[in-house]
């Protein structure tokens, strides 16, 4: 499969059941006790039997929350070879800031993938990417209600985990993350 996803806006809620979350029509995903990540197994097989190669480019990612500003644009490029599959080149604004990096989960060892990420951002506005929930009373009064959290930020991050699920790869996580405001 190659080709290019393009468009003028895509909402992360549609891409939500193949990681795992729970789609609107159907019933929840599988969860731990007490657990609030997902542990619906993904089809690790599945990235066995075909290779791909597909160009983003999105004019926006809504992230599904009025809380939190959309990523525009998002490019990059998602890479499925022979059981590896990559997000590469990937290029994200949001904030006035930037999120760039690569992720990968390595399926030939299917008991136990193995997930890597390779993330770094800089520049972001907090004020403008965390947004203020009482947005209400702000409009009634019409000032702009005061953020949660403001200056800037930036970090990096380069882990790896293993695991069938979100919920597993987070419990094995691993490697250094720096985060400054």
């Amino acid at each position: 499969l190659s080709g290019t996803l393009a468009g003028e806006h895509l909402a992360l809620a549609d891409l939500g059941p193949a990681i795992g979350t729970r789609a609107e029509d159907s019933k929840p995903a599988p969860k731990a006790a007490g657990r609030v990540l997902p542990q619906r197994e993904f089809d690790i097989p599945s990235l066995q039997r075909m290779n791909a190669d597909v160009v983003l480019n999105l004019d926006r990612l809504d992230l599904g929350t009025s809380l939190l500003e959309s990523l525009a644009p998002l490019q990059g490029r998602v890479r499925l070879q022979r059981g590896v599959l990559s997000v590469q080149e990937l290029v994200a604004r949001t904030a006035s800031g930037t999120l760039r990096g690569e992720i990968t989960l390595d399926a030939r060892t299917q008991q136990m993938p193995l997930w890597r990420g390779d993330l770094r951002w800089s520049g972001i506005e907090l004020e403008r990417f965390v947004k203020a929930r009482n947005t209400n009373a702000a409009a009634a009064t019409t000032q702009r209600a005061p953020g949660y959290l403001s200056g800037t930020l930036g970090g990096s991050a380069n882990v790896s985990g293993r695991g069938r699920s979100i919920g597993a790869v987070m419990s094995t996580l691993d490697g250094n993350a720096g985060l400054w405001v």
